[in-house]
């Protein structure tokens, strides 16, 4: 018979409780006011159950309860906490990008090192916006797309997606997503271009060859630094992809919102002097429910207190938080 360890690593639930009591020692008779969060960070509205009992060192005061129903010596809540709405992003042709395909070897730019077959590059970038969110890493990949955030080996698929997709990648801009290989000709290279005002790092692959057919291409992507979102793809000559398989689109960090404008033989392929945008709308939070309360020191001693939720269509369970303290003399 053979025997395999399991171990079990059990993380934060998408709707989650956190507990606070300040202070958190005190003498008999004053009071702690305790604050209680409920959080939903899912996409979807959660039914949740929720109660905290008080232990025999604290004494409740109902008349302090604040987003809760008083419960004996505890408070409770049943209801609904809506879910958050997810960040939109969308990609359509447009005629106002900052400049047509630039190629980065007119300005000197060095190819990025060690590019190869299957592989991303990360690089630091100063903070751009995208999806509501601002970022300061940006991964290029060999196949011809950007991984917003911190790329890693897990990013790198020649298979292109349909966009969205949830599996990795994701926070995929994706100007010409197919099997490419720098190695057999062509270059990438990364730089920031100024316009005297504003500045984009712009991603270069410039007559890279596909892996089966052999064929060069040249696009780029352009970043805007700063807080105003402006995100374009710009072209030079392309062709349909390796093996016709092609996608040009993005999608949002959670691979839960996107869209393609082009993927392999659906939608418009672009061409030479083709310039497209992507936008995006920002997520919003999931809603947040927070519970007051104070109690009155009844009986000297320590205390441990744990607030306690369930939401069973959301996580298996219950989510515990617990606050310790003490109940001194007077």
């Amino acid at each position: 018979m053979l025997r395999f360890p399991v171990t079990l690593v059990r993380g934060e639930p998408a709707v989650n409780v956190s507990k606070q009591c300040d202070p958190a020692v005190f003498p008999r008779s004053a009071r702690t006011t305790c604050t209680i969060t409920l959080r939903n960070t899912s996409f979807q509205t959660a039914a949740v159950d929720f109660f905290d009992q008080l232990p025999p060192q604290l004494s409740l005061d109902p008349q302090t309860v604040v987003n809760a129903r008083v419960w004996g010596n505890g408070v409770v809540f049943q209801g609904n906490l809506s879910g958050a709405q997810l960040p939109i992003v969308t990609i359509a042709a447009t005629d106002d990008a900052p400049a047509g395909y630039l190629p980065l070897s007119l300005f000197s730019v060095a190819p990025i090192a060690g590019v190869g077959d299957e592989t991303i590059s990360n690089f630091n970038v100063p903070a751009f916006t995208f999806a509501g969110k601002s970022w300061t890493r940006v991964g290029l990949v060999s196949n011809s797309y950007v991984v917003v955030g911190d790329g890693a080996g897990a990013d790198v698929q020649f298979i292109n997606q349909r966009l969205p997709d949830p599996a990795r990648p994701n926070n995929v801009l994706a100007p010409y997503w197919t099997d490419l290989n720098p190695a057999a000709g062509g270059a990438m290279r990364i730089a920031i271009l100024i316009d005297g005002v504003r500045q984009w790092p712009v991603s270069d692959w410039e007559n890279v060859r596909e892996y089966g057919s052999g064929r060069p291409n040249s696009f780029q992507a352009w970043i805007r630094l700063g807080t105003v979102e402006d995100i374009t793809f710009t072209y030079g000559n392309i062709s349909d992809g390796d093996g016709g398989f092609l996608t040009v689109g993005a999608e949002n960090e959670f691979g839960n919102s996107g869209q393609n404008y082009y993927y392999d033989g659906q939608g418009v392929l672009p061409t030479t002097g083709t310039e497209l945008r992507v936008s995006s709308t920002p997520g919003v939070p999931g809603e947040v429910r927070v519970i007051t309360f104070q109690a009155v020191g009844a009986r000297r001693g320590p205390w441990s207190n744990c607030a306690f939720l369930c939401s069973p269509k959301i996580f298996q369970g219950d989510n515990i938080a617990c606050f310790n303290g003490e109940v001194t003399q007077r």
